[in-house]
């Protein structure tokens, strides 16, 4: 009878455990299924942002754009300074929205790097070169030195520049006046390292050689107090509601994310009163392929002025299909400045239509289509797909120019029939390249 009493409760016991298994694991799956519908949630709201934010900093950007080239007639030299002054703050603004949608873009994991060879030597030239005008106005000494024993990295370039301007614009930024600020490119090992302060713990390997982009400044330092609050979003040292340096405080939490994506690290040091030293790790991944068709294959992406390239011969005609005013009267404004017939849709039953008219008269097919995709009634992917599934219109090239910036945007216009795309704010010399590259 004993026997069989403690059998029981052994069964009990493993019928108890395993019961209390199977509720943790039906907890468990009820948190990550309110996780991914939080993160759902999240990626919707910031798709929705980027969209509303940038809709209007376009019309801003945009037209005051245009009234700086003076085309509509000559300004004051106080009305250009005062349109630089606007142009100037909402380049400032794009750039916090930008941040803000960056960090939200890593953190839901929807960051995915463009890993390619980059000389980073023009790299870290370039960056020097972007900075300078605001070093100079604190008249502040900005220095280059770099290590020509690496010329090429297997990089994110667009993603390391953002990680060395976010740098340099820190150390300009708390370095007094007549100050120094320096940028330093070499070849390191894990071992060099251990001195510093690092906001992870992530495992170093002494032997692993690094890429290390330093920026050195000779600024007002930040107390040892302060440190763990380096590296988090939307935390400043200088919180206070009478601090003398603007910014979201989301810099330096970008960087991190961005360098650890390389999968490496950041550390600093810092003394009071007497500067700064920033580091960033990135592990040098070995090349797999050769790298000798680099330069041959690498494109010129700088912009010529509209001013100097001659406007087209003939009237090619640019139909426009965008619902808000401001941004129709923006396109129209510039294409039609550069020599282009101009027709304005407002909506996507109207666009339906015009694909039906055309279909049974080619000869009302436009050279060009500029295509919204937010828009009334039917959305610019819908419109897209019918262009391009009608055989009079599938000739038509379309350029999608739209305020949807997050990750997988530009693929699903293409996916839809798009030739181009271009995103909101619009760029104008950009918006005009791209225009010139489909008509010629």
């Amino acid at each position: 009878t004993a026997l069989n009493q403690e059998v029981l409760e052994a069964a009990c016991r493993t019928l108890g455990a395993a019961i209390e298994r199977a509720q943790t694991q039906e907890n468990l799956r009820q948190v990550n299924e309110q996780l991914e519908y939080s993160s759902q949630l999240k990626s919707e709201f910031l798709a929705s942002m980027s969209h509303e934010l940038r809709t209007p900093l376009n019309s801003i950007l945009g037209f005051s754009d245009l009234l700086l080239r003076q085309t509509a007639g000559q300004l004051s030299d106080r009305q250009i300074n005062y349109l630089e002054l606007i142009e100037k703050s909402g380049q400032h603004l794009l750039q916090l929205i930008n941040d803000i949608l960056d960090l939200s873009k890593i953190e839901a994991g929807k960051v995915e790097l463009n890993l390619q060879p980059v000389r980073v030597h023009e790299l870290a030239t370039d960056c020097i070169k972007m900075m300078q005008p605001r070093a100079d106005k604190k008249r502040i000494g900005l220095s280059l030195e770099l290590d020509y024993r690496i010329t090429k990295v297997l990089l994110d370039e667009r993603r390391v520049r953002q990680i060395v301007i976010n740098l340099l614009s820190n150390a300009i930024k708390f370095t007094p006046e007549q100050g120094q600020v320096k940028l330093s490119g070499r070849l390191v090992y894990g071992s060099e390292i251990k001195g510093d302060y690092r906001p992870d713990c992530s495992p170093i390997n002494a032997s692993t050689p690094y890429f290390c982009f330093e920026v050195q400044d000779s600024g007002i330092g930040i107390p040892q107090d302060r440190w763990h609050l380096l590296f988090r979003p939307f935390q400043q040292v200088d919180s206070s509601l009478t601090r003398r340096h603007e910014g979201t405080g989301l810099g330096l939490a970008l960087t991190k994310r961005l360098t650890e994506l390389h999968g490496g690290t950041v550390s600093f040091q810092s003394v009071c009163d007497r500067g700064s030293l920033f580091r960033v790790w990135l592990p040098l991944t070995e090349m797999r392929q050769q790298l000798g068709h680099f330069a041959s294959c690498a494109l010129d992406t700088k912009l010529v002025p509209a001013s100097a390239i001659a406007l087209p011969i003939g009237s090619k005609r640019i139909l426009v299909v965008e619902d808000q005013p401001f941004n129709q009267m923006l396109i129209s404004e510039v294409m039609e400045l550069e020599g282009y017939g101009v027709e304005i849709l407002a909506d996507g039953k109207a666009m339906v239509d015009r694909i039906l008219a055309a279909s049974a008269a080619p000869e009302l097919l436009p050279d060009l289509i500029l295509m919204d995709i937010q828009l009334p009634d039917v959305d610019g992917f819908e419109l897209m797909r019918r262009v391009k599934a009608d055989p009079v219109w599938e000739s038509v090239p379309m350029i999608a120019v739209t305020a949807m910036a997050m990750p997988g945007d530009r693929d699903r216009c293409l996916e839809a029939g798009a030739s181009g795309y271009l995103s909101k704010p619009l760029d104008l010399n950009l918006t005009i390249a791209t225009v010139r590259s489909f008509l010629g």
